[in-house]
C-alpha cells in the first residue's frame, strides 16, 4: 500500500452522548472499495481513533479513568474498541503509518503506544503526548510531549516541551520551556520547521524550530489568525495551529 497519507486532530464538542477527542489518518493507495459516506467523503482509505467517555459524557477535556480507546478502519466499516479496558487515554494520534496509536494518561503521567489492532501497548515514559511527526529527509518518527512536576491543568501546563524518537524513547531532546502552553493545541507544519499553539490559551502562536543562533526569541505580533493550514503532497494536512478568534488575545510569534 502506498502510504502517503493526511491526519488531522479534532476536538468535537458532541457526538450523540458522548464528547470526543478525534485523530483521523487518510491512507493512500490503490485499494478500491465500495462506496460509502467516508469514502465519498475523503475518496481514500482512512482510520479514525477517538476516545470514548463511558459515563455521562461529560467529560470533555478526557481526565477521567472512564474512557475507551476506540477505533473506526474503513476498509471493513466497523468501530471498535482498539484496547478492552477502560482508562484515561489523552489525545491519541497516529503514527504516520498508520498502525499504531500513542496516547497519553493524564492521570499517572505516563507516554504508551498500541499497535492499530490491540494486541499490544507499551510505556515510552513520563509526560504526556502532544504530537507525532515523521522527519521527511531521514523518515525518523518523533513523538512531541510535555513533561514535568506539574499534573493537571484543565487549559494548559507549565511543563517543558521536549521530543524523542518513537524507538528509543529514553533519548530525549528539550524543544521549548519559555511558557507555559496549552495541551490539545500544538501541531507540527509538514516539514517540522514550525508548529502552531496556544502559549497558553488565549494566547496563540507560531514556534519556529529552525535552529538559529541565540535561540528561540517571544514577541506579540499583534495578529489574528484562526487557522494555520499546511498543504503537502496534494493532501490537506490539517492545521499546524488552531489559533486565537478573540480580539483581546493578540497572536504570538516565536522565532
Amino acid at each position: 500500500m502506498n502510504r502517503n497519507f493526511s491526519h488531522t486532530h479534532l476536538f468535537a464538542k458532541k457526538l450523540l452522548p458522548v464528547k470526543i477527542l478525534l485523530s483521523v489518518l487518510i491512507l493512500g493507495g490503490g485499494c478500491h472499495l465500495s462506496e460509502s459516506p467516508t469514502r465519498s467523503l475523503t475518496n481514500q482509505n482512512l482510520r479514525v481513533v477517538w476516545v470514548q467517555d463511558q459515563k455521562e459524557g461529560s467529560d470533555s477535556f478526557a481526565r477521567s479513568q472512564h474512557l475507551l480507546l476506540m477505533g473506526y478502519d474503513s476498509q471493513t466499516g466497523r468501530e471498535r474498541a482498539i484496547l478492552p479496558e477502560q482508562g484515561n487515554y489523552f489525545k491519541p494520534l497516529f503514527t504516520p503509518d498508520g498502525m499504531h496509536i500513542v496516547f497519553s494518561d493524564m492521570l499517572s503521567n505516563r507516554v504508551y503506544v498500541a499497535d492499530w489492532s490491540g494486541t499490544s501497548k507499551c510505556s515510552l515514559g513520563s509526560g504526556v503526548a502532544v504530537e507525532v511527526w515523521e522527519d521527511p529527509a531521514s523518515h525518523q518518527v518523533w513523538v512531541y510531549v510535555l513533561d514535568g512536576p506539574h499534573i493537571g491543568g484543565e487549559r494548559h501546563t507549565p511543563n517543558p516541551l521536549y521530543r524523542f524518537p518513537l524507538d528509543e524513547p529514553m533519548k530525549r531532546e528539550p524543544v521549548w520551556d519559555q511558557t507555559h502552553m496549552s495541551w490539545s493545541n500544538f501541531q507540527l507544519s509538514a516539514d517540522g520547521t514550525k508548529a502552531g499553539g496556544l502559549f497558553p490559551w488565549p494566547r496563540a502562536g507560531i514556534l519556529n524550530l529552525e535552529k538559529k543562533p541565540g535561540g528561540n526569541s517571544l514577541k506579540d505580533a499583534g495578529l489574528l489568525l484562526a487557522q494555520i493550514m499546511n498543504i503537502d503532497c496534494g493532501f490537506l494536512m490539517g492545521p499546524i495551529g488552531i489559533l486565537s478568534s478573540t480580539a483581546k488575545a493578540p497572536m504570538m510569534v516565536i522565532e
